[in-house]
């Protein structure tokens, strides 16, 4: 369906990925609510969240131009089931293998380097079974004259939520990547002093607190490409949602 060629070779599209969150998810649901009536709850699954891609195109540090994508996105957080909470970082709504790659590899293909990867609080929807938990990678631009960065979003974009959770859950809360763009970082590890590994809390966005850069964007809205390439030492933060919940939050056991 997303290449109908010979048929109607202009209405192929290279992004039938993105709308996946929200017709799988929904079909999750309808699935779901089947089972449940017969009483398999062990086959219900709530939904997936938004999921942002990072994808980039430039210099990398052997000199050749390079573009790709990095596999984050294949691994956020899964959907609550009938019975239990989601699993954390360790689902993927495009294939059965979730698996967001070795941190070494990556940094071997790209001109970045991890400050972090760290599995997000709060990040799945609320219920009497939760959503799994996404993650935050925080790469810091390395040995590169410039390097493009595009967050993509599977996903209703991150203005409103991706899905809704099941049976009075409360929806996860959509993804808002950020960047830091001419900053102190080198300064800071010359100094020996600490750098930024996290995302940070809403009213404290780390990108905003823990370093100075002269353009901070710490709410972007997905999807959306970087005015101007990034440099070395330049911070970009990238979340991976959780997923949907299943059940009234008053419903979830305290204990």
């Amino acid at each position: 369906w997303a290449n109908p060629y010979p048929v109607d070779f202009q209405a192929a599209s290279g992004v039938a990925w993105a709308p996946a969150v929200t017709w799988v998810s929904s079909l999750y649901e309808v699935f779901g609510r089947l089972f449940q009536m017969r009483g398999f709850v062990e086959e219900m699954a709530a939904g997936s969240g938004t999921i942002m891609t990072a994808e980039f195109s430039g210099i990398n540090q052997t000199g050749m131009y390079l573009t790709g994508l990095t596999l984050e996105q294949a691994s956020q957080g899964s959907p609550a089931r009938g019975f239990a909470d989601g699993e954390n970082s360790a689902w993927c709504i495009y294939t059965p293998e979730a698996d967001f790659g070795n941190a070494e590899i990556s940094e071997l293909y790209y001109p970045i380097l991890f400050l972090g990867r760290n599995v997000a609080p709060d990040s799945g929807g609320f219920g009497q079974f939760r959503g799994g938990l996404g993650h935050t990678a925080v790469w810091m631009v390395y040995n590169t004259p410039g390097l493009e960065y595009q967050c993509g979003d599977a996903g209703m974009r991150s203005k409103v939520v991706g899905n809704h959770g099941m049976f009075g859950a409360y929806p996860s809360v959509p993804d808002r990547p950020g960047y830091g763009r001419d900053t102190n970082v080198k300064e800071l590890i010359d100094a020996q002093k600490p750098l930024i590994h996290e995302r940070g809390g809403p009213e404290s966005p780390a990108v905003a607190s823990v370093i100075e850069a002269r353009d901070v964007q710490d709410n972007m809205i997905a999807p959306f490409v970087t005015p101007e390439p990034l440099h070395d030492y330049d911070i970009i933060v990238h979340p991976i949602a959780g997923a949907e919940a299943m059940g009234d939050p008053i419903s979830r056991d305290p204990v």
